[in-house]
């Protein structure tokens, strides 16, 4: 599969299940350090699995990610240096969510949870209460 201009590809795991340890050693190393930074379980098993999909994704578009830096932007948005396309990732829950596209992209991804209407008014004017 080739990247296109203008269109974004997106791909997507449940990582639920993924053995981030037994990942662990297949991963860049720059990866082992942030998975190392973390402190919870799902954090360590999110990064490990953003990372597997992302080589996963490159892959499939016959790109070989080990062939550029992963680098990030002032801001952290990741990128290649010298890589032909964009990319973007995103996890949250038992989810990894990742793009490429042939421009700009960004993508989010987050875990709908139940909302407590009791601390609105912490927050929150009357009429913006009424609004939302």
């Amino acid at each position: 599969m080739k990247i296109k201009k203008n269109i974004t590809y997106l791909f997507y795991c449940n990582v639920s299940s993924l053995d981030w340890k037994e990942a662990y050693n297949y991963l860049p190393t720059f990866r082992q350090q942030k998975i190392d930074s973390y402190k919870i379980e799902n954090d360590k098993i999110l990064s490990a699995g953003a990372w597997i999909v992302l080589h996963k994704a490159f892959s499939l578009s016959g790109l070989k990610i080990e062939k550029y830096e992963f680098k990030t932007t002032a801001n952290g948005k990741p990128y290649f240096e010298d890589c032909p396309i964009e990319i973007s990732y995103s996890h949250s829950g038992d989810y990894v969510l990742v793009a490429l596209s042939g421009g700009p992209v960004g993508v989010d991804i987050e875990k709908i949870r139940d909302v407590d209407f009791k601390i609105m008014p912490l927050i929150y004017d009357e009429s913006q209460i009424y609004e939302v």
